[in-house]
């Protein structure tokens, strides 16, 4: 009788999770940046387009605006987003997550 047993190296486990987890901070981050862009309102279009998508490393990314009234329209200032822009941005990107994860 033959009996053959593979077992992955410990190794491949580790890169795979790294990678796994590098893919999904990417996919998140670009989701959320997606989504800040969605929920800003719009009136000339100044603060949409100040949204700014840069990648530091595979684990950081960092997502800005400079626009001077970002803030105040973030607290809810424009009847256009009256709840704000990040919190329903990360909370649309929770729910797209959640919804990857069960399929």
């Amino acid at each position: 009788m033959l009996k053959v047993k593979v077992t992955p190296s410990a190794k491949m486990v580790a890169d795979q999770i790294a990678k796994a987890v590098s893919d999904t901070v990417r996919q998140v981050s670009r989701d959320l940046f997606a989504e800040v862009k969605r929920f800003t309102p719009v009136k000339s279009g100044r603060a949409r387009k100040g949204w700014k998508f840069k990648q530091k490393n595979k684990l950081h990314y960092r997502i800005s605006n400079r626009v001077p009234y970002i803030n105040r329209l973030d607290e809810g200032y424009s009847k256009q987003s009256p709840n704000g822009i990040v919190r329903p941005a990360v909370q649309e990107v929770a729910r797209k997550t959640k919804r990857r994860r069960k399929v």
